[in-house]
């Protein structure tokens, strides 16, 4: 995979300005424009073509290029102005040359980004003396395509490609505790290759990938020696959990989180170190139009490191790069809990690649849903404690305030998920668990005298409220549910779920299953739920990793069978998401 980047043909990328002919989508090139009027005309079809008028000064950015030099193609039409010496353009960078005619032209610039610089053209235009209408108006903006200036193969490219190899090797083959110096030398040569070559991928540059890969590799190494203490075979863990992380945190770089919901949640972050701790939402129809509270807790935990910036951008990266970092530890822990085991194998590191690769979970960090993902890494971790055998009932009941002050959502799906657990427990063992059942019922204390009886007046709202669509139809609501998992990871962790029958997995998977049942249920009566699917995602993938294990034990047929879904279905869930990374989609 890597060499197929260093090698990678860069294409040129287009963002047509007011809507696009292809899907038919508008707002697709809003993470890109500053100084731009919403997309005329307003009754848009296929054969009319689609345009923006721009203010007296704007800007098109790509914030994806990277370092390097680029040509930019930019569509005018000045077919508005009465003369053609009334249009005057004034361009922060040079340009090379404009076609006739003048009102319909394109003119071609020489982009050089560096430091911290964005490829990006930034105009100036006189104001359009239009007498009918009152807005700022300068020039009409159909299209704008940028592309590399250089070739595929550059010398610093395939310099820095050997260096790479050879630090991989000496990190992850010749590793051992006198030769941790590698360790830093490896650190300093990716960002250094970060820093220098040019972009490999179109949507990522490569200082994203190298600073993600350096922050993956230097949270995984902590969180492998808090989750992991006495592995004997720490090393393959890290590589593990390094990969894991590696890919949502190159995610984050997508241009698209210019508008997505995370900025919502930069503003309650900096609104709690204001001091306005009970944050609220106004939520979309298509989340039941409600007012729905957010609870401090994670904002909270991330304002000692927010307090080095106020930045929006710099908010977002932190807020992000927390909520991964913290699934990826709830994965690791929730896998050595289950496994009981300290000992590396081959089925650890297909779940940490299926559970890491979850589709629900990338989406949700990718549209800004920032709560519900760390919300999940919370239940996991609070989940999890109730089976492990180290972990004492104080700390299971600070871990379930803490999940049930994560995020309402998150908080109702733990709520349902300790219920069931009770209920479990009782009909396998006639028993009631006290111990259980007097957390439960501190958490919930601690839950509503912290935070939701502040929200108290919130309760009884409508589920609706005027200009929202009518309801959906049940059948509708139904179909969408078999797209919400992979179907071949539904298929193997049912397969080793049925094989499993009883064990601590066994007794791990069943309730989030009967959450997710429920969870289902609800749709009947409401056009949203919980987001079930993240939840029982990475126990299913638990499952079907046992399922993957038995099917290898059964000759060299089976091995290679193991090995194709164990990375097929990964590589599936990435490509999948990486076109959605590329459409920019909601």
């Amino acid at each position: 995979m890597f060499w197929v980047t260093v090698v990678a043909q860069i294409q040129p990328f287009s963002i047509a300005l007011g809507g696009d002919t292809q899907s038919m989508r508008r707002g697709l090139d809003k993470p890109f424009l500053n100084g731009f009027w919403p997309p005329e005309p307003d009754n848009w079809t296929a054969s009319q073509p689609a345009y923006r008028w721009s203010t007296p000064q704007w800007q098109i950015q790509w914030p994806m290029a990277g370092r390097g030099m680029f040509v930019s193609t930019t569509h005018i039409n000045a077919s508005a102005w009465e003369t053609e010496d009334g249009v005057t353009l004034t361009w922060s960078q040079p340009t090379l040359g404009t076609t006739a005619p003048l009102r319909e032209r394109r003119v071609v610039s020489v982009l050089t980004t560096g430091d911290g610089l964005r490829a990006g053209i930034s105009v100036m235009s006189a104001r359009l003396p239009a007498m009918d209408d009152r807005r700022d108006l300068g020039v009409i903006v159909t299209k704008s395509m940028l592309r590399p200036l250089a070739g595929t193969w550059r010398p610093v490219q395939l310099v820095m490609s050997v260096l790479m190899l050879g630090v991989l090797w000496a990190i992850f083959v010749t590793w051992r505790t006198r030769h941790r110096i590698w360790y830093s030398t490896g650190v300093i040569l990716l960002y250094s290759i970060a820093w220098h070559v040019d972009p490999l991928w179109w949507l990522v540059h490569s200082q994203a990938i190298g600073t993600s890969a350096v922050l993956a590799a230097g949270f995984a190494f902590v969180l492998v020696r808090l989750v992991l203490p006495e592995s004997t075979d720490r090393v393959r863990w890290w590589w593990l959990t390094t990969l894991s992380m590696v890919v949502p945190l190159i995610a984050l770089r997508s241009p698209f989180l210019l508008t997505s919901d995370s900025a919502m949640h930069v503003r309650m972050l900096f609104d709690v170190m204001r001091g306005n701790l009970f944050q609220i939402a106004e939520l979309p129809c298509e989340a039941g139009a409600l007012t729905a509270p957010y609870p401090p807790l994670v904002y909270l935990l991330a304002a000692p490191f927010a307090l080095f910036t106020w930045n929006r951008d710099a908010g977002i990266d932190l807020l992000m790069t927390g909520t991964v970092v913290a699934h990826g530890g709830a994965l690791l822990y929730l896998l050595r809990v289950a496994r009981n085991t300290e000992a590396f194998d081959w089925t650890a590191g297909v779940f940490l690649l299926l559970a890491a690769c979850s589709m629900p979970f990338l989406q949700s960090v990718h549209i800004g849903e920032l709560s519900n993902a760390w919300g999940l890494a919370v239940l996991l971790i609070a989940v999890t404690a109730w089976h492990d055998e180290r972990a004492s009932l104080t700390r299971r009941t600070i871990l379930g305030a803490a999940a049930l002050l994560a995020h309402t959502g998150i908080a109702l799906s733990f709520g349902l998920t300790l219920l069931t657990m009770i209920g479990y427990a009782y009909i396998r063992t006639r028993r009631i668990p006290r111990g259980m059942l007097i957390a439960g019922i501190c958490i919930v204390l601690i839950a509503v005298g912290l935070t939701y009886s502040a929200y108290s007046g919130l309760a009884g709202q409508s589920a609706k409220y005027p200009g929202c669509p009518p309801g959906i139809a049940v059948a509708t609501k139904m179909s969408l549910i078999p797209s919400a998992l992979p179907f071949m990871v539904v298929c193997l962790g049912f397969v080793g779920l049925y094989r499993a029958r009883s064990g601590r997995v066994f007794d791990m998977v069943m309730p989030a299953l009967v959450v997710a049942v429920i969870s289902i249920g609800v749709l009947v009566f409401r056009d949203t739920t919980v987001r079930w699917a993240m939840v029982v995602y990475p126990f299913l993938a638990l499952c079907a990793i046992g399922a993957l294990a038995r099917v290898s034990a059964r000759g060299l047929a089976g091995k290679v069978l193991a090995l194709t879904l164990g990375i097929g279905v990964p590589t599936m869930v990435m490509v999948r998401f990486w076109e959605r990374i590329y459409t920019y989609l909601h």
